[in-house]
């Protein structure tokens, strides 16, 4: 089987209006933080058929993370993201993490509670009669996948801590096959892992310069990925610069602390 090329890290499926402006933004956060090229579609308003520049992203995703909330069967859009990660999970061997987030596995499984109304409604609509199955089949297969279960006790935190960690393990000891599907870095990262003399407990600091958009960013990105199991506390702060000319020093040193330690929300307290 050919290898797959992968171009991002992380893909997250979720339904918008429950989940957008409070836990999956939070989670995107955390997961850019330790470095894991994370795609997430921020569009507000969607069509009634999905585009193929999304499913070129799902099938472009290592790890496609899938966050089943009270809403998410309502959308087809949201259903047929799920139709193309199971196809990806079967055919190319990406790794899926089902989230059940305020919905237990048997509701997704089964579609019961807010998955079983939904589905009544989508029934109605002769659009779908043909995808209404097919939709079922995914929900079964997706929900009996290992993955993050309701705790009533465990706040929102917590949880993104859970699912940021259980990332970070599956990328922490990459196979040689993990990193080749980065597009046209292999030659790259060898060259760079020279310079930066693997294996030396030396300190080392490497530049990498050139003009904007020839991919010095994904070249960072998939040596971090590589290396980054060689260390204790790891992580990726990105826009420097930019933050720092903006007085927003305090905000990178809590990204820095937050990476290290891979916790989701380091505050640092700097009243005297």
């Amino acid at each position: 089987m050919a290898t797959h090329q992968w171009k991002h890290h992380v893909f997250i499926s979720f339904r918008g209006e429950d989940t957008r402006h409070n836990f999956v933004c939070h989670l995107y956060d955390a997961l850019c933080r330790t470095g894991l090229k994370t795609f997430v579609d921020n569009q507000l308003q969607r069509g009634e058929e999905i585009n193929t520049a999304l499913l070129q992203a799902i099938q472009d995703s290592k790890v496609a993370l899938i966050i089943f909330s009270e809403e998410y069967a309502s959308s087809s859009w949201c259903l047929d993201e799920l139709l193309k990660i199971i196809e990806c999970y079967e055919t190319h061997g990406q790794i899926v993490i089902p989230v059940f987030y305020r919905v237990t596995p048997s509701d997704v499984r089964n579609q019961n509670g807010s998955f079983g109304k939904s589905f009544a409604e989508h029934s109605e609509n002769p659009r779908y009669s043909n995808k209404i199955q097919k939709w079922k089949d995914a929900l079964t297969k997706a929900a009996n996948i290992s993955g993050m279960g309701p705790d009533a006790n465990r706040e929102d935190d917590a949880l993104i801590d859970l699912i940021v960690r259980d990332i970070l393990e599956k990328f922490k000891h990459p196979s040689p096959r993990s990193l080749e599907g980065f597009v046209g870095l292999k030659s790259k990262i060898s060259e760079v892992k020279t310079l930066l003399a693997s294996g030396s407990s030396e300190v080392r600091m490497l530049g990498i310069w050139g003009m904007g958009g020839i991919g010095k960013t994904t070249l960072a990105e998939a040596i971090f990925a590589e290396v980054s199991s060689q260390f204790e506390g790891h992580c990726i702060v990105k826009k420097v610069g930019e933050e720092w000319e903006n007085g927003r020093q305090q905000m990178l040193l809590e990204q820095l602390i937050s990476g290290l330690l891979e916790q989701s929300d380091v505050k640092i307290d700097t009243s005297p």
